[in-house]
């Protein structure tokens, strides 16, 4: 650890940039630092503002693998170089925010409190405008996972036509998209089904922006994101949910072509290739399966 703080603490700053933008990457595939967690925690409280700026990114780099509830633990301290007394500091910890959101959306409301009371007022007049205007992008986009609920259906039922017309259009032709999605869905047999399962709902600012569901096996049924949140950690939040509360051996699936990328990443792994008929329709997914770790 003590290579490591050297590393991050490096007064070149070109040379530590890179070390950090390295050490971010590192832990996107790996949850090795996070056990560096208290290291990134006491670099919040060094004199130098550009050491607590890559403290403050480390922890949001990390947070992904937190099991220990050490952000929640610790969310005060964290939040608190948002009060940095560099502007420019402020602005590199709010653009890594996201990421904090992302990977422990159940402390948004907590986040998005701080947001709401920090005092633009002690920076410069050039500098306020730009810090409204993150923290006012920033109050648009938290993610907010809740239980599903009755009244949701026709409004899930209309994403999920959307989100096929658009997001997999770039996979499949326009035939298979309207065999796959016809608009006519039945609400009666789809609420069943998510009443039956385990089914999220994602929102952002109380819109329903994505769901999911799984039944009790570790099948993952349904999983659609709207069109203008994609990429934002809103599949990942909903599968997190649902993978968590499952007492399942083992996570199954059936992916589109769209879609396989990202359960890929998650660990999922392509059982076989197939073909399936709807409405007439032929069309490619994948049985994916994922098993739970420690698991026989």
């Amino acid at each position: 650890m003590t290579e490591l703080r050297e590393k991050l603490c490096d007064k070149n700053l070109k040379r530590g940039y890179d070390i950090l933008l390295e050490l971010e990457a590192r832990s996107e595939r790996s949850e090795e630092l996070y056990a560096c967690f208290p290291l990134f925690l006491e670099m919040l409280e060094s004199p130098k503002s550009f050491i607590r700026v890559r403290g403050f990114r480390m922890i949001c780099a990390v947070a992904k693998w937190d099991r220990d509830g050490l952000v929640e633990k610790h969310l005060p301290r964290i939040l608190s170089a948002l009060e940095d007394e560099k502007p420019t500091s402020v602005r590199q910890c709010l653009a890594k925010l996201p990421k904090l959101l992302e990977s422990q959306p159940q402390l948004a409301k907590e986040i998005c409190d701080k947001l709401h009371s920090l005092d633009l007022t002690v920076y410069k007049e050039s500098m306020q405008p730009l810090l409204r205007k993150d923290i006012e992008k920033l109050l648009q986009g938290p993610v907010t996972l809740r239980d599903y609920e009755q009244t949701d259906c026709g409004e899930l039922a209309q994403l999920f036509y959307d989100t096929v017309h658009t997001v997999n259009a770039m996979d499949y032709t326009q035939e298979q998209l309207d065999a796959w999605a016809t608009g006519d869905v039945d609400l009666e047999k789809w609420n069943v089904s998510f009443l039956e399962h385990h089914t999220v709902v994602a929102e952002v600012s109380g819109r329903i922006v994505g769901f999911g569901d799984m039944d009790e096996s570790g099948y993952l049924d349904r999983l659609y994101v709207h069109k203008d949140f994609q990429r934002r950690g809103v599949a990942t939040a909903i599968c997190d949910a649902l993978e968590k509360s499952s007492t399942a051996t083992e996570f199954t699936t059936h992916a589109s072509i769209t879609a396989r990328p990202f359960f890929e990443k998650r660990g999922y792994a392509v059982v076989r290739k197939q073909q399936v008929e709807r409405r007439g329709v032929w069309f490619t997914n994948f049985v994916m399966r994922k098993r739970v770790v420690n698991s026989p």
